[in-house]
């Protein structure tokens, strides 16, 4: 468990990156960056106490493996905390998430911050290598619920971004409708019946976008549920899969959109 716990953290860590980087984000990208080099470091010095300790199980090598045990936890707990820091910055700069939507994740996260500081202000009591592990132990049963919520708002940040690039081509697709509707009496029939017929095939592929959203969002709020890392991964690779169709939508739209505004220029 704790070999693989950066290694997760890490490629959760991978679908924040396809986000546009705000500057409240960017720092709190670095100070991850740098709590991860922190805890590798850490890391290795822990392993190697403990494998002294095992190896000659003297008062000393034990001393200096509950020192190194005590900090690799401290430390631990310190790269998630950044983790969800940047994740905070991450829901907060999202344009695509509704403010209801944006406080109820930010929600779950602090309560996973506040986990973590809870974890890390009780390893300067522990005293002895099982208590180490005791307390060690916390944070892995506890996992799978940390794990659902990183994963989980890490998906909602993809579709946020996606959901927000569909908010803009709306706003275009309204414009061009406002602009059809005033010009509507001075074009010709026949340039007016092409219009109308790339208006209802829009309109019907953005229906159809609006229920691949909403699949994503299912599987997000399925994420944030599930009872295991495993089960929490299965269903990301489900949300990913519809945002990969609701990117290819999407563009399927802004090229209709394109034709449509080709048609208006020649409706006369």
């Amino acid at each position: 468990m704790r070999k693989m716990f950066a290694f997760l953290i890490f490629l959760t860590l991978s679908a924040l990156l396809a986000l546009p980087v705000g500057a409240s984000s960017q720092q709190a990208y670095q100070d991850y960056l740098y709590q991860f080099d922190v805890y590798r470091s850490v890391f290795s010095d822990f392993q190697t106490a403990r494998g002294e300790y095992l190896k000659f199980q003297t008062l000393t090598s034990q001393t200096t493996a509950l020192t190194k045990t005590k900090t690799m936890l401290v430390q631990r707990a310190m790269l998630v905390r950044t983790y969800l820091l940047l994740l905070t910055e991450r829901l907060n700069e999202n344009q695509g998430l509704t403010p209801d939507e944006q406080n109820r994740y930010l929600s779950l996260v602090t309560s996973e911050i506040n986990f973590l500081d809870r974890q890390k202000t009780a390893v300067p009591a522990i005293a002895s290598l099982d208590g180490a592990a005791a307390h060690s132990k916390e944070l892995e049963t506890h996992y799978p619920a940390l794990y659902a919520t990183m994963r989980g708002a890490a998906s909602e940040l993809l579709r946020g971004a996606v959901v927000a690039q569909v908010s803009d081509f709306d706003r275009l697709f309204g414009d061009a409708k406002t602009l059809i509707d005033r010009h509507r009496p001075s074009g010709s029939p026949e340039g007016q019946t092409t219009v109308d017929r790339w208006i209802v095939v829009i309109t019907n592929k953005r229906e159809i976008l609006a229920q691949t959203l909403e699949d994503v969002r299912g599987a997000n709020q399925k994420v944030f549920k599930a009872p295991s890392a495993d089960e929490a991964d299965r269903w990301v690779a489900d949300s990913a899969k519809a945002i990969i169709t609701a990117k290819q939508q999407l563009l399927e739209l802004t090229a209709n959109l394109t034709e449509l505004i080709a048609s208006m220029r020649y409706q006369d």
